[in-house]
């Protein structure tokens, strides 16, 4: 095999655009309320809610349940909720 092991890689370029350097990470966090507001908001985009889910349910699916942050994420909820974005009924949170 008269080859080089570069000749199996993609050409520089390609590895340099996919370096990940071109992306503004930014971290979030469920014990910040407009953080977890932020969350709540991608959920209610992604339909969680359209059967409802209760603050308990809630915190279970982003795995805070009986944690310090599911207060947070209770408190998000009732920000989506005064915000018309979520409704309450028989303490579960329904998207509208």
């Amino acid at each position: 095999m008269n080859c080089n092991v570069r000749d199996f890689y993609p050409p520089d370029e390609e590895l340099l655009e996919s370096d990940g350097s071109r992306f503004v990470k930014e971290i979030i966090s469920l014990s910040n309320i407009d953080d977890c507001t932020l969350v709540i908001n991608e959920m209610i985009n992604a339909d969680c809610f359209v059967n409802g889910m209760s603050a308990d349910d809630t915190s279970k699916h982003l795995h805070e349940y009986g944690k310090p942050n599911s207060l947070i994420i209770e408190q998000a909820l009732k920000v989506a909720e005064k915000a018309n974005k979520l409704s309450l009924q028989n303490d579960k949170y329904f998207s509208k």
